[in-house]
């Protein structure tokens, strides 16, 4: 009873969420259901009264039964027919609703949270449960027929029972049988229903499994063979047998849990036509010894006969159409998760507006320190103050904390101690959309994507093109660009003609010239040369100097060597500040800078 009753809710709040996307789609489910479910009956009745009235020689009763009868099946159906293809046209649309909801509750996510493991794999499933569960059209089509097969089987036994208890206390023998077969049938039918449910268990999990190894096939099949880089790899390092290895390992895999899948719906359909099966000989054994004592009327044959067909043939769709609905349960929990976690970051207190702009800002963290979700503190009581003039570098080894550091200062994440002030105002009391206005900022992970190169630089499809001439100039992309057949409108990757692939420094100075063309007023750049080659990271490094006194900026970098041209260096170690100040003071006063110096150093004096 606990399962049912858990099965139940979860279809409640699933339903929930379905009206949440469109009011009518419920509506609509249950009045098809109804109608459908109606029409078989409403035939058998009237086909029951047909032959009644035909034994009894009352020829005008018969002809009148015939034609009410066919004209209102007539008319349920065409009105069924319509009002279903209505609910699956509306299912449809609430299908793309719900994958927009779904991309929406990914960019309310807190950036903490959307870079954890857990959430990332929730995020995949959340998206792949539609194309293994067949989206929000597949769940009322089968809820549709779930409810149709059930009020069907509740009609069909209604009438059958109704036979079965028909003058039945008329003959001891008659409901001494009745009660016997009655206690039977209950016994029976709960070991057969046990074991139903047993099979609908392991349909469901390996239903989950196949999901999984679906996944796998798809990452060698779409993501690896059809990505550029990762063919120069596999061909430079002869990995093709691996590969392929590796996929066969996975295609086997899932066709032994596909053959058990099939095995198992067999044993489920076996189970469900033993469940009907029995029962209905146990009736139609009653009933046909009513009819031979003359307690019903014989023309109730045909109410018996299809009656019984009626109820099998129920009984047979609702096993596939249940397990179907149980598989998008089991997947729809996924979407489920997505949104009880992403919910919109909240304003701590009443909003407070940005300085004016010709205000100078100056940023100050006071004992800030971060952890990240499940994970130990990886910043511990950092303490500076950044004014937005000159240049700033951001030094440290791997995992000191720098990218953290820059992602709190950009409103990515929120401390786990300590406050972040803009002109003394707690940034978390600025509204989040005027605060970011203010950056603009390029990490070691940033993206470049298939579209034209003046969309990607400019972000938008509304493109400034003088700017965009200007940026490109400045920041040195016109000699490749000039090259290209389509200038800065070439279209990227292998979706069009040109089929261009930009080399990793090509990339690393678009997404520099994307931080370039927004309007703001600070710039952040993590590793901006780490793809590019001496001359041009010269000239980048340069470049963020040169135009610093209008875009004053920060930089993360391991190369020590660049710090010369900033105004100020912050020292991180280990979540630490361990020295502040300019380069030449650094190179005399911190052991840490010696240091990193000297080692970098080493390399070109060896």
């Amino acid at each position: 009873m606990k399962k049912i009753n858990a099965a139940v809710r979860e279809l409640g709040s699933t339903l929930h969420l379905m009206n949440s996307l469109d009011k009518k789609l419920v509506y609509l489910m249950l009045a098809t259901s109804l109608l459908n479910a109606m029409n078989p009956y409403v035939l058998i009745i009237g086909n029951t009264q047909l032959l009644n009235a035909m034994v009894a020689r009352r020829f005008n009763t018969a002809i009148r039964t015939a034609v009410v009868t066919y004209l209102l099946v007539i008319v349920v159906g065409l009105a069924a027919l319509f009002i279903r293809q209505t609910m699956l046209v509306s299912a449809a649309r609430a299908n793309e609703v719900l994958k927009i909801r779904i991309h929406e509750a990914w960019e309310q996510v807190d950036f903490a949270t959307l870079e954890s493991k857990e959430y990332f794999s929730t995020m995949n499933k959340s998206e792949s449960s539609f194309r293994y569960s067949g989206g929000v059209r597949a769940f009322f089509a089968q809820l549709q027929q779930s409810l149709e097969n059930v009020l069907e089987i509740i009609t069909g036994i209604s009438l059958l029972a109704w036979m079965v208890v028909y003058r039945i206390t008329e003959q001891r023998t008659i409901l001494y049988a009745t009660i016997v077969v009655v206690v039977g049938l209950i016994l029976l039918e709960a070991g057969l229903g046990w074991a139903y449910q047993h099979l609908t268990k392991q349909n469901i999990h390996i239903f989950a499994a196949l999901m999984v190894l679906e996944k796998k096939m798809n990452y060698f099949l779409l993501e690896i063979v059809n990505t550029y880089s990762n063919i120069k790899s596999i061909k430079l390092w002869g990995m093709g047998d691996l590969i392929q290895t590796r996929y066969k390992a996975v295609w086997r895999e899932e066709k032994k849990q596909n053959k058990t899948l099939v095995h198992i719906e067999y044993n489920s359909q076996i189970v469900a036509q033993l469940i009907s099966s029995v029962a209905i000989v146990a009736i139609f054994t009653l009933v046909v010894y009513k009819m031979y004592l003359h307690l019903l009327p014989i023309g109730n044959i045909n109410t018996l006969f299809a009656g019984v067909v009626q109820i099998a043939s129920s009984v047979s769709l609702l096993v596939a159409a249940w397990q179907h609905l149980q598989r998008f349960q089991n997947q729809i929990q996924y979407v489920q998760q997505v949104f009880a976690i992403s919910q919109p970051p909240r304003q701590t207190a009443a909003s407070q507006p940005l300085p004016a702009a010709s205000t100078p800002l100056v940023l100050q963290f006071d004992h800030v320190s971060f952890s990240y979700p499940n994970r130990g503190e990886v910043l511990h009581d950092v303490s500076f103050t950044l004014p937005f003039k000159g240049v700033t570098a951001l030094v440290g080894e791997n995992g000191s904390g720098k990218t953290t550091l820059v992602k709190l200062m950009l409103r990515l994440y929120t401390p786990t101690k300590g406050t972040i002030r803009l002109n003394g105002t707690n940034i978390q009391h600025i509204p989040l959309a005027e605060y970011t206005r203010l950056f603009s900022a390029v990490f070691q992970d940033y993206e470049v994507f298939d579209i034209p190169i003046d969309q990607n630089i400019a972000s938008s499809t509304t493109i400034d093109q003088a700017k965009l001439a200007a940026i490109i100039q400045e920041w040195g992309l016109t000699d490749w660009i000039a090259h290209l057949p389509q200038g800065a409108q070439t279209p990227i990757g292998g979706f069009s003609g040109e089929n261009f692939q930009p080399s990793g420094g090509q990339q690393q100075q678009i997404a520099i010239a994307r931080a370039a063309y927004r309007d703001s007023r600070f710039q952040i750049l993590d590793e901006p040369t780490a793809s590019l080659d001496p001359i041009h990271e010269l000239a980048v490094f340069s470049k963020i100097k040169r135009l610093s006194a209008h875009k004053p900026s920060l930089f993360i970098t391991h190369r020590i060597g660049a710090t010369t041209l900033a105004d100020q260096v912050i020292m991180l170690q280990a979540g630490r500040i361990v020295a502040m100040g300019a380069a030449d003071d650094l190179a005399k006063q911190s052991a840490y800078f010696q240091q990193l110096w000297e080692s970098q150093a080493a390399m070109y004096n060896a």
